[in-house]
């Protein structure tokens, strides 16, 4: 299982720039945004990892059509 992330460690890892580009894309502020992305990464990767393990798929597909889901 995944733990929480934060907003701010979201940020610092993906930049400003990147988190600035998904709000103007998702039509939300950068902090609305962040708070999103930080609460569904941890669900996605636990998703894409059942037990820890990848599930053989396509993990870069399936981890966009996950968040495609969320966000759009």
């Amino acid at each position: 299982d995944n733990g929480s992330l934060s907003s701010e460690d979201l940020v610092k890892v993906f930049g400003k720039k990147a988190i600035g580009d998904i709000a103007q894309k998702a039509g939300l502020d950068e902090s609305d945004a962040a708070d999103k992305i930080a609460t569904v990464l941890p669900l996605l990767m636990n998703g894409l990892t059942p037990e820890g393990k990848s599930t053989g798929s396509d993990l870069l597909e399936s981890g966009l059509g996950l968040l495609k889901d969320k966000f759009f």
